[in-house]
């Protein structure tokens, strides 16, 4: 299944290692592009689930609409704070 997590803090990252032990196909988004590009780079997110590896084979995106295209199923995974500004860009899907 392909699957896209909105959100690449702490519970964002730990749900798409668990579903990628899954053999599911993952896309994970953030809203800081440099912190995507640093979690491709080194395989782990020291900032928010730090000693953890992270599989190189995910897709990194940070462009909503283009990580939710073709997704299966989404997971927000996203800061309270954030919640409702991601929803509604949700909503047209």
């Amino acid at each position: 299944m392909k699957i896209t997590v909105l959100g690449a803090g702490a519970w964002g990252s730990a749900l798409a290692r668990l579903l990628a032990q899954g053999q599911h196909a993952i896309t994970l988004w953030d809203y800081f592009a440099d912190h995507l590009a640093e979690i491709q780079r080194t395989g782990r997110n020291e900032r928010y689930l730090p000693g953890i590896e992270l599989p190189r084979a995910w897709a990194f995106q940070p462009d909503v609409d283009q990580a939710i295209a073709g997704a299966e199923c989404v997971v927000l995974a996203v800061v309270s704070r954030a919640f409702r500004e991601v929803t509604r860009h949700l909503a047209d899907y």
